[in-house]
């Protein structure tokens, strides 16, 4: 569905991690009418791996 990103300072440097987020058909539809975004979808997953079988958190 989309990539949750995150950009971290360090001493040396700078370190990104970018991570796919995985949606249901309704979240990918709430995504498009900008009813949800990725760093929400996120937040309400609570866990960074996919369930095929899950329900809709949108």
């Amino acid at each position: 569905m989309g990539l949750f990103h995150c950009k971290k300072k360090e001493q040396n440097g700078s370190v990104s991690f970018v991570e796919f987020i995985g949606g249901t058909d309704r979240e990918l539809r709430a995504n498009q009418n900008k009813e949800l975004d990725v760093a929400s979808l996120y937040e309400k997953l609570g866990t960074d791996v996919t369930d095929y079988g899950r329900t809709s958190v949108a």
